[in-house]
């Protein structure tokens, strides 16, 4: 599904935030507008992440619910990053 509230968020994962760090690309898995989380996957040379986010309603913007590098936990992460890339709604959105 393509939402319209995918714009928001790559706009949003692509605009300058302090928390992104050296990240060179960015794919977001396909989302209904009604799920509670989205996922995607921050390619960066050092670690590269899974990232969660949810749409807060309170302060009507993008929060973090959550992140998992790669060192972390391997085979979880390579589980992940495959479902991402499968269902990609967005891919590769370059800094």
């Amino acid at each position: 599904m393509h939402p319209r509230e995918l714009e928001a968020l790559r706009r949003w994962l692509i605009g300058p935030r302090p928390d992104r760090g050296d990240a060179s690309g960015i794919t977001i898995a396909c989302f209904a507008a009604t799920d509670p989380m989205v996922y995607y996957y921050v390619e960066q040379p050092a670690d590269p992440l899974i990232m969660s986010v949810f749409w807060n309603r309170e302060s009507e913007e993008w929060s973090v619910a959550g992140s998992l590098q790669r060192s972390q936990n391997p085979a979880r992460f390579s589980r992940l990053h495959s479902i991402i890339a499968s269902i990609a709604c967005s891919g590769s959105g370059r800094k």
